[in-house]
Parts: C-alpha cells; sequence; structure tokens
C-alpha cells in the first residue's frame, strides 16, 4: 500500500505540471466577459520587451513561461510590429500565432471624397492607425506654403515611381493624389504602403483616354487635379460640376481671380457655405480672392465624378454662380446678376 502511495505521489508531481502547460501554453482561453486589449508591437521590439508589455497589460501571468514557450517554438525572430487585439487569458500558442503571423488582421479604410490631409490624419489616428503629425511628415503637411519646404524623401521617391506626379512640383505634398475609396489594408502596414494603395488605386481610374485628353487640352494632370479638388468642393452634382469647370477655365483665361470659397476654408480648416471678409484677407497662395490663377495645389483629395468635370466642362454663359442653403446652385452673367442673387438667396 505504501508503495501506491508513492506511485501515486510521483504521477501526480508528474501529471500535474504537465497539465498546469498544457493548459497554459495550448488549452487556455479567455472568459466570455474578458475584455479586448489594443496590444502595439513596436518597431523592434524584441522577446524581452514584448513579454514585458503582455505581463504589464495583464494578458499573460509569467514573462519567463511565455518566453520559454517562444523559444520552444523557434519563432522570436518572427514577431510583426503592429497592433493587434489580445485578451486575457489567451493560450501562449494563440497569442504568438496572432503577433507572429503577418497582415493577421486586416483594417478597412474609407477616404471620402474631398478629404484633404487634415481629416485623412484625423481619420487615421482616430482609428489608432497612425498619428496626424506622422502621415504628416511622409506625405506633406496641409496649407502651409511648402513651395519653400523640403519635400518629404517619400514625395521624392515616389515621384520617380508614379508617372502621373511627374508633372507635380517636387515640392507639392501628395494631396489630390490619395484617391477616395474604400480599403483593406494590414494592421501592420506602414504609412508608405498605406499612400502607395491610394496611388496604385489613382493609377488605375485616370485612365490613358484621361490623360490623353488632358494633354490634348495642354494641360498637365497636376493643374487638373488642383482645379477638380476645387470643383469637388463646391457642389456635388455632376452637371454643375461640368458648369462651374467652365466656369473656373474660363475665369483663368480672362485673368480673373477663381474666388473660390473652398480655398479659403483650406486655408482656415473651416467648413462654411460662405467666407466671412476677415477670412478672404487672409494672406495665403490658397487665397483665390487675392490671387490669381489656381492656388499653390490641390485643396482635397476629388473622386473621379470630380476629375472628368475639370477635364470635360460643359460650355455655359455663365460667370458667376452661388449655391443656396437648399443646395441649389444659381447661375449669374453679370456680377450685379450676382449680387441681387446673393441678396435673394443668402439672406
Amino acid at each position: 500500500m505504501r508503495y501506491i502511495i508513492i506511485i501515486i505521489i510521483i504521477l501526480l508531481l508528474i501529471i500535474i505540471p504537465i497539465g498546469y502547460f498544457l493548459n497554459l501554453f495550448y488549452l487556455s482561453s479567455p472568459r466570455a466577459d474578458a475584455p479586448t486589449v489594443k496590444f502595439i508591437i513596436e518597431k523592434g521590439d524584441g522577446v524581452g520587451k514584448i513579454s514585458y508589455k503582455l505581463k504589464e497589460g495583464g494578458i499573460i501571468g509569467s514573462r519567463f513561461w511565455f518566453e520559454t514557450f517562444v523559444w520552444l517554438k523557434g519563432v522570436s525572430g518572427n514577431f510583426q510590429y503592429g497592433i493587434f487585439d489580445l485578451k486575457p487569458g489567451m493560450s501562449y500558442k494563440k497569442i504568438v500565432e496572432l503577433v507572429t503571423a503577418p497582415q493577421t488582421f486586416e483594417n478597412q479604410i474609407t477616404i471620402i471624397e474631398g478629404w484633404d490631409l487634415r481629416d485623412i490624419g484625423s481619420y487615421f489616428e482616430g482609428r489608432g492607425l497612425f498619428k496626424t503629425e506622422d502621415f504628416w511628415k511622409a506625405v506633406g503637411e496641409p496649407a502651409v506654403d511648402y513651395s519653400k519646404k523640403t519635400a518629404p524623401k517619400l514625395l521624392k521617391d515616389l515621384a520617380k515611381e508614379y508617372s502621373f506626379l511627374s508633372d507635380k512640383p517636387s515640392y507639392a505634398t501628395l494631396e489630390g493624389y490619395l484617391f477616395p475609396d474604400t480599403y483593406r489594408i494590414g494592421k501592420n502596414s506602414s504609412l508608405e504602403s498605406v499612400a502607395r494603395k491610394t496611388l496604385d488605386n489613382f493609377d488605375k481610374k485616370l485612365s490613358q483616354d484621361l490623360r490623353d485628353e488632358i494633354k490634348k487640352q495642354g494641360r498637365t494632370i497636376f493643374s487638373v487635379i488642383t482645379m477638380a479638388s476645387i470643383i469637388e468642393k463646391e457642389v456635388k452634382i455632376y452637371e454643375d460640376r461640368q458648369m462651374i469647370s467652365d466656369i473656373f477655365w474660363r475665369r483663368l483665361r480672362a485673368y480673373m481671380p477663381l474666388q473660390a470659397d473652398s480655398t479659403i476654408n483650406y486655408i482656415t480648416g473651416g467648413k462654411a457655405p460662405a467666407v466671412s471678409y476677415a477670412d478672404i484677407a487672409v494672406k495665403s497662395p490658397w487665397n483665390t480672392y487675392k490671387n490669381q490663377g489656381l492656388p499653390l495645389g490641390p485643396i482635397g483629395n476629388p473622386g473621379l465624378e470630380a476629375i472628368k468635370a475639370a477635364i470635360y466642362p460643359k460650355h455655359n454663359p455663365y460667370w458667376y454662380f452661388l449655391t443656396t442653403p437648399d443646395g441649389d446652385v444659381i447661375y449669374s452673367k453679370t456680377l450685379d446678376e450676382h449680387n441681387r442673387n446673393k441678396a435673394k438667396y443668402l439672406k
């Protein structure tokens, strides 16, 4: 009987640790009410740093046994940097699978037609993807006189790869070229890879026929995208966009200021349908009330419809227009008529 007890004790001493480690490494699962933790692995984080952050975040109970499991699996060099959704109580096997598999998760992001670099940067930061200032460092800062600044290295590199960027001034940002659409990106995606996705899409959407027509008209892609970005924010209906495209292009040929409120809003960051006299007085290369010609660059990222409207204007006899609070566009042939319409519709 004594020997049987000894054998049982020995077996328990073997089975209990095996069961503990089997559960810890492979079988453990989170409670149903366990919170999801946004776990961040930064580029360059090693196993020690990762295990420390996992322990501090309450996701694992033992750094030693987690690092031991990683060593046994031989995956210490496979960790991916990015943001991962983890839960306390996950087995070490599950955690390691999630954080070592490239592009384990995907994000769906949507860039809205007309959004500028402020909007996109704020959106990315709100989604926990990239900080706004990091985004601007990569693709350029909005509404600053970047003609006097050194362009980010990424802009110079991309200009060599994408033919549609060849006529873009070297100092200009990627404003206007981050094509509005819905994208699926890996949670480990870099800013550069996201920018490339939008540029690849732009490259597809700006067909050869459109490029040929731009060249036929003696214009550059950069000037057309700049015009399209203004049209995008002025009116919403395609026919109106074509009408306003004709008005704006004729104003340029007649050396008239464009006087587009959307360019003032780009400077101030406002969304007002009608800008104030104080706003109009601001000194900026985007102020189309004070300066003739197109602004320094695009004021947002236009969709395909606005781009087509800029390329294919609809001839008309008008020189002025306004948009009512209800969204109707009122056209005028003369300044006097335009002022009467403003008094009538914009009380």
